[in-house]
């Protein structure tokens, strides 16, 4: 809007200058050629001559136009001084396109744009330079113009995807998650035949939170390789763990919902450790240890790691005493896990084995889980 003031500002003080000119001396111009006279003002004179020159560039452009054509249709290479003339005017085009394209990844945008918008503005322009165009445009501020550019590039044949991915792309940097995340998704079922949209997709979904449709495409960036396999594994944890949190939260039959989503997990997921003990953590929560227990047991018995002990520890079972023995049988080939102590203190202390229940959780204090040991030590009723 602000350009658009000063465009018609300048525009009214030219006019003005313009017409105090025209007004303050009008010229006098006169050709005579063989007995012919022709008198006239040189403002006159002047918007002859611009008229002039303007139809004679139009028709330069028709013929050459026609000519090549003709020649095409013919199959006669073009040649004479209007081939040349067209031939310097494409080459000078292409330097100006090149000169753009350098200058863009420069980041000089002011003159990438101008040297792009030589030939990005024509509909036989290839799509790269109407592209570059419009984030050219971008980086100025100038959202008008970069959809214009984009509105050029959807004239080429299946340009329309990616102009939308692009535009995608430049609400996401505006910090218009909606808007992008919209556009993306007006694609529709074309956007899994774009890797790109997907991965663009993938970023707004975790943006917005929307975590369930995050790990419904994960398995597309897998596919095609879209992002490394440990940043596609940290993604696919994290949307899992935000999935489990979301689950746990709900107002209406929580359990019923963790369970649910825990299910929908693939292998991989409800086999990783973290997620196992994330998951465990929640169903402890909702009043469900004994499930959390089981859950955990079946885990214990091929994998004893200390995070698995430590939540098996606090996981409360329909039968103490049996997960009291099962943990003692562990101790007899680990004696010295304090992550394992800790566990078994506090399930003696869930068996009202007060005393067993100190002295593991002392053991474990002295082999470095002092903090924890010494937090649940606080529970246990005095001697």
């Amino acid at each position: 809007m602000r350009k658009m003031f000063v465009g018609l500002l300048v525009a009214m003080l030219l006019a003005g200058a313009m017409a105090w000119l025209i007004r303050s001396d009008a010229g006098y111009v006169l050709i005579q050629f063989h007995g012919y006279t022709l008198e006239s003002s040189v403002w006159v004179a002047l918007l002859l001559l611009s008229l002039g020159l303007a139809v004679l560039w139009i028709g330069v452009q028709v013929v050459s136009g026609l000519l090549a054509l003709l020649g095409a249709a013919m199959g006669v290479p073009a040649k004479g001084p209007v081939a040349r003339l067209r031939a310097f005017w494409g080459a000078q085009r292409n330097r100006a396109a090149n000169r753009g394209v350098i200058e863009f990844y420069q980041g000089r945008w002011r003159q990438a744009l101008r040297h792009l918008s030589r030939t990005a503005n024509r509909d036989d322009s290839p799509l790269v330079y109407q592209l570059l165009a419009a984030r050219s445009a971008e980086e100025l501020g100038d959202r008008d113009l970069a959809e214009g550019f984009l509105q050029l590039a959807e004239r080429n044949d299946g340009a329309r995807d990616i102009a939308m991915v692009v535009r995608a792309e430049m609400a996401a940097r505006q910090g218009n998650d909606e808007e992008a995340l919209r556009q993306i998704d007006a694609l529709g079922p074309d956007a899994s035949s774009h890797p790109s949209a997907v991965r663009v997709q993938v970023e707004l979904l975790a943006r917005c939170g929307q975590w369930k449709r995050v790990n419904e495409r994960i398995p597309e960036l897998r596919k095609h390789r879209l992002m490394s396999t440990p940043a596609l594994d940290q993604l696919e944890e994290r949307a899992c763990g935000e999935l489990l949190n979301q689950a746990s939260a709900q107002t209406d039959n929580p359990l019923d919902h963790l369970r649910k989503c825990w299910q929908s997990f693939n292998g991989r997921m409800r086999s990783d450790t973290s997620m196992l003990v994330r998951y465990a953590g929640y169903l402890n929560r909702l009043g469900a240890g004994a499930e959390a227990e089981r859950l955990l047991l079946d885990v214990l018995r091929t994998d004893v790691r200390d995070e698995i002990l430590h939540a098996w520890g606090m996981s409360p079972s329909e039968f103490p005493e049996k997960q009291l023995a099962f943990g003692e049988k562990l101790l007899a080939k680990m004696p010295e896990n304090p992550a394992l102590l800790l566990a078994l203190g506090r399930i003696s202390a869930r068996n009202r084995l007060w005393g067993k229940a100190r002295d593991y959780l002392k053991a474990s204090a002295a082999r470095g889980l002092e903090e924890d040991a010494g937090r649940v030590l606080t529970t246990l009723p005095a001697h």
